[in-house]
């Protein structure tokens, strides 16, 4: 109130203040402690999948390796007329093809598995399996295999095939960076029914290249886009997003020695930006 000596009001103000930093303290504190129950969660979830997952693997392989011989042993049976029932070359193909469809699909959840568990237990991306990779390869394998729920949902996505690049790092990686940014973008296009998804590459005078992913959707809201890279961080609804999507394509990005960023005015675009860093006796340019 007006005409109240300093030496009132002073203390009024200190206990303001330090009552809202306890507070703030105290949210902060709450927060650290369900990231932390939820990193635990992650992790021991990620470690109990990963047995179950290698014996479908394994036993997908195996019937794959030995699916000829059995195919095999049919036919020469048929040949001989041995009563046996018969099985067209149609359905050998099918289960082939199922097969190779396991096989892959267990390949890419071990590389979400793999994510899981980086992310929980806060460690950095194995390299030693690191190889020469083009990125237009990782880019048709991606279009190829994400699983769009219709045509038109794949006519969304535009690509412009450039010049090719060359990067150090894992294909697998780069084609499930590639998933995240392809799930969150054909969400937000889904809500206001419009826009389009853009990729194309970029080669710079300094030798390095650029990988752009580009959609016209709603854009991310300002108080947003500074923690779209944290952990458990998610702007989608409760149950749409775990938040670990693009930490990880963050993570991913700084194991290949490059960086990914995000542009975005709201109500136009968000455009992600990843920069790879030149490598020795790259032809492509």
């Amino acid at each position: 109130p007006d005409g109240l000596p300093p030496e009132v009001l002073l203390p009024t103000y200190l206990f303001g203040l330090i009552a809202g930093s306890t507070f703030n303290y105290k949210t902060e504190l709450v927060a650290r402690e369900k990231l932390a129950a939820i990193t635990d969660a992650v992790g021991t979830m990620a470690h109990e999948l990963r047995t179950p997952l290698l014996g479908i693997r394994s036993g997908a392989r195996g019937l794959q390796n030995y699916l000829p011989a059995v195919f095999e042993g049919f036919e020469l049976a048929r040949d001989h007329g041995l009563p046996v029932q018969p099985v067209r070359k149609a359905h050998y193909r099918q289960m082939q093809s199922v097969l190779e469809r396991i096989n892959a699909e267990t390949e890419y959840t071990s590389v979400i598995l793999d994510m899981l568990l980086v992310n929980s237990s806060r460690t950095t991306i194995d390299k030693s399996t690191f190889q020469r990779e083009s990125m237009n390869a990782c880019i048709e394998a991606a279009l190829e295999r994400y699983p769009f729920h219709s045509e038109r949902e794949r006519a969304i996505v535009e690509w412009l095939p450039g010049d090719d690049f060359v990067f150090r790092g894992s294909s697998l990686l780069m084609i499930h960076v590639l998933f995240n940014l392809m799930k969150n973008s054909l969400y937000y296009l889904a809500q206001v029914d419009d826009g389009r998804i853009r990729i194309w590459t970029e080669h710079q005078r300094s030798g390095a290249h650029r990988l752009h992913f580009r959609d016209t959707g709603p854009g991310i809201h300002p108080d947003d886009l500074p923690r779209i890279f944290e952990r458990f961080y998610s702007g989608l609804p409760r149950g749409q997003g775990t938040g670990i999507g693009l930490a990880f394509a963050d993570l991913v990005m700084r194991s290949f020695a490059g960086e990914i960023r995000c542009h975005s005015v709201f109500g136009q675009y968000t455009e992600f930006v990843m920069s790879f860093p030149p490598i020795e006796d790259d032809d492509s340019n």
